[in-house]
């Protein structure tokens, strides 16, 4: 998640630029969270990073301040024809005293909402370690786990089901129950966690499709392909509807409560490739309009659902998805693995470490986020701690 921390700022003429936070991409052209502290007035800057971007956005900063000094609060949010929102905040003191500020502003103005409310802290359970994500699980063992965890006085919020609890035969991937191993649906797990005061969160992951998968073969027009893989082309109006139609479908089906959305691509190469060199960018405008719109339908249709903005880690927590969702697996690279398969993401020895940074990093400029929990050592378990944790 975290790319790049500078022990030293970068000097281009008088101004100090200091690169704190860069995940990967939202969606490729990065997020990025920038202090630049000019001579005279510093500033909070956030931008999905483009190189158009970025030397749009110096443009207006130095037109800010001929024109203003602004200082103690967040500028209005500067909104660019046919470009990412972006944001501008200046203050006086110190950096510590202008991340506050990001922060207090941001769940003021931008922290989800579901139901009205702001998110509480979080516990999840899951059994992804023992039964590697849902590959090995069933409607029974998932029953079982709930009742233990609950019978054991560990008094869950949320019950867990991630990766592989649809169909899928080979290439053949539908985003519904496997009735061989839940021939009840999910919907019997989560009519059960409910009945315990236990709601129900469960992955998906609709716009990254491969040429074998049932949708590119029924609409290859809906498709950003390139070779044999794609995306589901967000700003199709057509792809648009029938994935909004899709989600929503199967998560009042099967009675889900918070949408786990994922997105392990890079996608950039599929949106250039569908642009001519002159219009290089529209594609990908029209996609993120499409994405966001997806989301914001979704939230229409039940205002009371939450969405962890997963994206393979930590990695669309860009401000309008914030708005949105809260990234509740803010990197992949945790302590959770596979027991079954005697696996762990980072090794143990790293742990205490890389939980410590990851939150040092991101809580500067989220307010809400959360990460993996296993483990029988108080202090790895410590350094892991934040608003949400889920237990494997």
């Amino acid at each position: 998640m975290l790319t790049r921390v500078f022990d030293r700022p970068e000097r281009n003429n008088d101004l100090v630029l200091l690169t704190v936070f860069k995940p990967k991409h939202q969606n490729d052209p990065t997020v990025v969270f920038w202090i630049v502290i000019l001579p005279a007035v510093p500033c909070i800057l956030c931008l999905w990073e483009r190189k158009e971007m970025v030397k749009i956005l110096f443009q207006i900063v130095t037109v800010l301040l001929k024109e203003a000094r602004v200082a103690g609060g967040c500028l209005d949010i500067l909104f660019l024809p046919e470009t990412y929102l972006c944001v501008v905040q200046f203050w006086q003191g110190d950096t510590v005293r202008a991340q506050n500020i990001w922060r207090r502003w941001m769940v003021a103005h931008n922290l989800p909402r579901p139901g009205g409310k702001l998110p509480a802290p979080q516990w999840s359970a899951t059994s992804s370690a023992q039964l590697a994500e849902m590959m090995m699980a069933n409607e029974e063992n998932q029953i079982e786990f709930i009742n233990r965890h609950l019978d054991q006085g560990l008094e869950i919020d949320y019950w867990w089901m991630d990766f592989a609890w649809y169909y899928y035969q080979g290439d053949d991937i539908r985003y519904e129950a496997d009735l061989e191993r839940f021939p009840r649906g999910l919907r019997a797990i989560t009519d059960h966690a409910r009945s315990r005061g236990v709601k129900s969160m469960v992955w998906f992951e609709p716009e990254n499709r491969g040429a074998t998968h049932r949708v590119w073969q029924q609409h290859p027009e809906w498709m950003l392909a390139d070779g044999s893989a794609g995306l589901v082309d967000l700003g199709n109006p057509k792809a648009l509807a029938w994935t909004t139609d899709m989600v929503h479908v199967q998560l009042e089906k099967e009675g889900i409560d918070l949408y786990r959305s994922d997105y392990n691509t890079e996608p950039l190469r599929f949106w250039r490739k569908h642009d001519a060199p002159d219009r290089q960018g529209v594609t990908e405008n029209k996609y993120i309009t499409g994405y966001l719109a997806f989301w914001d339908e979704l939230l229409r249709r039940d205002p009371d659902r939450m969405i962890d903005a997963c994206s393979s880690g930590g990695k669309r927590n860009d401000l309008e998805t914030m708005r949105r969702g809260v990234p509740l697996w803010r990197s992949d690279y945790n302590n959770i693995g596979y027991v079954v398969f005697n696996y762990r993401i980072a090794p143990r020895h790293h742990l205490a470490k890389t939980l410590q940074n990851h939150t040092y990093g991101l809580a500067r400029w989220l307010p809400y986020f959360g990460t993996a929990a296993r483990d029988d050592d108080l202090y790895i378990f410590r350094s892991g701690m934040c608003p949400a944790i889920v237990s494997a």
